[in-house]
């Protein structure tokens, strides 16, 4: 068999997706035929692809003249009939199994013998599709991430009868695409759905338990996690009822419960409330969304920094996490008082502090003058008397549910009554920390990200015992700092690990059940996803030991086994392999 060469493409299904594939294939040199049974879809589908254009036209991304070349590069059919000549056909219609295989089974008995035939399910088994083919060898699945035009990723499966001639045929389309891949299993999800779905239906979860609202929870996912949209916000881009249906295909693939539907996506899916497409789904727009676009109104992230009546903040233990509270605080102007016992950390925490502060004053963040005075306001003892006169006291100590109600006694001896006693942990609950107070109410949560003087975004956590006065209190103190506040109820995990845990233990079980390599699971969530960084290399940037810690506590407070703690993790810590402070993780930091 002669190497396959693609020149003649066409896309069969002119839906969103549909059109986002047109204009890839258009835009990047490749004549399409673009077909939908559906005269009404076929008229849509090329109002989108020249709305499109128009909008890359406004935007300079192309000249006026490049748009009509494009558009003359596109027939418009209706007929099957006239696929029969191209070299690849890209399959882009409803995801429905038996609908894709009949559409195939027709498509085998007109198109030419050497035409590749491509699925773009994102949710379906390829090998399942291509069983009703003559022409198995030359079905592949391509899923292309939305919006198809933008997005750099696309995700290559394929059938255990993919001849290595079409595959390397494929490898050569992809890259004139101007696309990145990733090879997966020939598994329903492939990688991105697999691991982003359920993601997003934990941020559906987590705001219909009422634990956050839309807003902080996408505010802790672009600021915290570095993603360029909250997972609410992407649902109502994608489409409430399309998040319903490839969760429930997943779901019944799978059978594992982060995929089934949650409720209130249902509810309002059914309610009308289906996204940017109508102007309201988990927020309500201003006008109804186009193809390929979004509200493109630039979210300001930033806080006016504001002024409170504290004076003289308190933290105790000088860890990673104590160091770097201290440090915002007093760079924000605070008196800081630091109790830590342990002699040579108070040495090594200020020393390191004084470097983090040379550097950013040499990078323009703070005035050099001020170097010496964020330096003189800490104050540092092994003596909680220190505390005294504190207007808030922020404890960092090892994550020990027993030593931090210690601490928590401990201070609430020598501060005054109105002092905020507050807890860094990103797990433990503060309702059974805020009880070993005799004024449990003056408790709350604030927890910071690490680095916490770069970071935007502060978890503030409100016990059962929480008064509003003091959620309110701690947010104007965050704000005071420059960053964002964002308010969670007291359930195991708070926002962030709430998410961030399940999905990280999903990306190890997918690998370790052979669904793609670590670099291509890493490489699709980054490309395909959004995310900074893909779940294993975050892992290893927080301590795999961490990651096992953290886990076992919201498994046994929770007993849900998402929270449980994947054999491969186990595997990894007893060969000593737990990420970037050793040296080796996942992946080797020896030689950088």
């Amino acid at each position: 068999m002669n190497r396959l060469k693609i020149k003649k493409t066409s896309v069969a299904g002119i839906g969103t997706m549909g059109s986002g594939i047109v204009i890839a294939l258009v835009i990047s040199g490749f004549p399409v035929t673009a077909y939908d049974i559906d005269e009404d879809a076929l008229l849509r589908g090329k109002k989108n692809v020249e709305a499109f254009l128009s909008q890359s036209v406004k935007r300079g991304k192309i000249s006026e003249k490049e748009k009509e070349v494009y558009l003359s590069n596109i027939d418009w059919t209706s007929s099957i009939e006239n696929l029969a000549e191209s070299d690849a056909v890209v399959e882009a219609i409803y995801e429905d199994l038996k609908v894709k295989r009949d559409f195939f089974a027709k498509l085998d008995s007109i198109a030419k013998p050497d035409c590749i035939f491509i699925t773009n399910t994102s949710t379906l088994s390829v090998t399942s599709i291509a069983s009703c083919c003559r022409r198995h060898e030359k079905v592949v699945g391509i899923h292309f991430c939305n919006p198809a035009p933008l997005m750099k990723l696309v995700e290559i499966a394929f059938t255990p009868l993919t001849s290595d001639e079409v595959k390397e045929e494929i490898f050569s389309f992809v890259k004139k695409l101007g696309k990145e891949y990733v090879i997966t299993n020939d598994a329903p999800g492939h990688i991105v759905n697999q691991l982003l779905m359920p993601f997003w239906a934990d941020a559906v979860r987590i705001f219909e338990e009422k634990t956050a609202t839309a807003k902080d929870i996408d505010a802790l996912c672009r600021l915290g996690f570095g993603l360029p949209k909250g997972p609410l916000e992407m649902i109502d881009i994608a489409g409430l009822p399309i998040m319903v249906t490839v969760l429930e295909s997943l779901y019944n693939e799978y059978g594992e419960k982060r995929y089934k539907p949650p409720h209130l996506l249902r509810k309002y899916a059914q309610s009308g409330f289906v996204g940017r497409k109508c102007g309201k789904g988990f927020y309500v727009y201003e006008k109804k969304g186009e193809f390929g676009t979004t509200d493109e109104k630039k979210k300001d992230e930033k806080v006016s920094t504001i002024k409170t009546s504290f004076g003289k903040i308190g933290v105790v233990g000088f860890g990673t996490m104590g160091r770097g509270i201290a440090q915002t605080a007093s760079e924000s102007g605070y008196e800081v008082a630091v109790v830590e016992l342990n002699d040579s950390q108070r040495k090594d925490g200020l020393s390191f502090i004084e470097r983090m502060v040379k550097g950013r004053a040499e990078k323009g963040k703070i005035d050099k003058k001020e170097i010496g005075n964020i330096i003189a306001r800490i104050n540092l003892s092994d003596d909680f008397s220190v505390l005294s006169g504190c207007d808030i006291v922020i404890e960092a100590v090892f994550e020990k549910a027993e030593l931090k109600k210690k601490v928590f006694t401990n201070i609430e001896e020598v501060v005054e009554d109105d002092t905020i006693i507050a807890s860094n942990t990103s797990c433990i609950p503060l309702t059974e920390l805020a009880s070993a107070l005799k004024k449990p109410e003056r408790a709350c949560g604030i927890h910071y990200f690490n680095p916490a003087p770069l970071m935007k975004v502060v978890e503030i956590v409100k016990a059962m015992q929480s008064t509003d006065a003091v959620i309110d209190k701690a947010c104007k103190f965050i704000q005071s700092e420059g960053k964002i506040p964002v308010v969670s109820k007291d359930v195991p995990g708070f926002i962030s690990n709430r998410l961030l845990i399940p999905y990280l233990f999903q990306a190890f079980r997918k690998f370790d059940q052979g669904l793609a390599s670590i670099e291509d699971i890493d490489k699709a969530m980054v490309l395909g996803a959004g995310f900074p960084m893909g779940p294993f290399k975050v892992s290893d940037l927080i301590g795999l030991d961490v990651l096992l810690q953290i886990g076992e506590f919201m498994y046994a407070e929770t007993g849900d086994p998402d929270f449980a703690p994947p054999s491969l993790l186990r595997r990894m810590i007893a060969a000593g392999y737990i990420g970037r402070k050793r040296g080796k993780g996942f992946y080797n930091y020896n030689n950088c």
